[in-house]
């Protein structure tokens, strides 16, 4: 039984890390209209975030929505590449 074990092992461990390497790249970002820092940005984000309170924010969710309109309101365009 152990030996089944240890034949067995290196398959789940190449199961379980191709899951982890499954998760879809960024395909969007967020572009200020106007010149603004950084931490400019992570307070909008952080407020647009808090109209937001579903999650995940799934981009055809009402949430997401909201969120959309909040960033768009403050002068950013969702850019996708």
């Amino acid at each position: 039984m152990l030996n089944s074990v240890v034949r067995l092992l290196p398959a789940l461990i190449v199961a379980a890390l191709a899951g982890c390497s499954a998760t879809k790249p960024s395909t969007h970002y967020w572009e200020g209209a106007k010149a603004q820092s950084s931490g400019d940005y992570r307070r909008d984000n952080a407020q647009c975030a808090d109209t937001a309170p579903e999650e995940p924010m799934l981009e055809d969710s009402l949430s997401f929505q909201a969120y959309r309109d909040c960033m768009t309101s403050k002068g950013y365009v969702l850019r996708t590449y």
